[in-house]
């Protein structure tokens, strides 16, 4: 599985559908930045300077996009940027997720993703947001926090389930 393909699949687990559009994982990945630095050795590659990703529906802006390789494998892809975003349609009929923040972490072997510093999920409405979210793709857990001793909470909005069954039989 491709590294945006991954990290598109945490965070689309955040959202009521686990699935991303069948086709992103099948689609190239296309990157532009200002600058690209590939240091085969260490299994490191870097894009810098307004760089962004697309895969399918996924697209990610950042400052700079760093993808660690072990044996031709992605390993971690870590994006960082203020904020780092990051955006996915889940399914055709479900509304675009997109997550923001300064550094977007995404440990392959781990199947974890972490989001720091300015965490933001946000999915038709619904909002998760604090100074790290991290999710576990193996356990399906989602966790927020904000640094201890700061003002900063964690603020969850959650938008009714049938909201948009509603808007749509009130149309009818």
């Amino acid at each position: 599985m491709r590294p945006t393909n991954l990290m598109a699949l945490a965070l689309l687990a955040l959202s009521t559908n686990l699935y991303a559009l069948p086709t992103d994982r099948d689609q190239p990945i296309h990157i532009e930045a200002d600058h690209y630095v590939l240091n085969q050795k260490a299994g490191i590659t870097t894009y810098t300077g307004n760089v962004v990703m697309d895969q399918g529906s996924i697209h990610i802006e950042a400052d700079k996009i760093v993808i660690h390789s072990n044996d031709k494998k992605v390993s971690r892809v870590i994006a960082t940027g203020t904020p780092a975003r990051f955006q996915q349609q889940p399914a055709e009929d479900k509304a675009v997720v997109v997550a923001s923040g300064n550094t977007l972490n995404y440990q392959v072997t781990q199947d974890k993703l972490s989001i720091t510093d300015n965490a933001q999920v946000e999915q038709d409405g619904s909002l998760i947001s604090g100074d790290k979210i991290t999710y576990n793709i193996l356990r399906a857990v989602v966790e927020a926090n904000s640094q201890p001793n700061t003002k900063t909470r964690v603020k969850v909005v959650l938008q009714p389930q049938n909201r948009n069954d509603e808007k749509a039989g009130a149309k009818n």
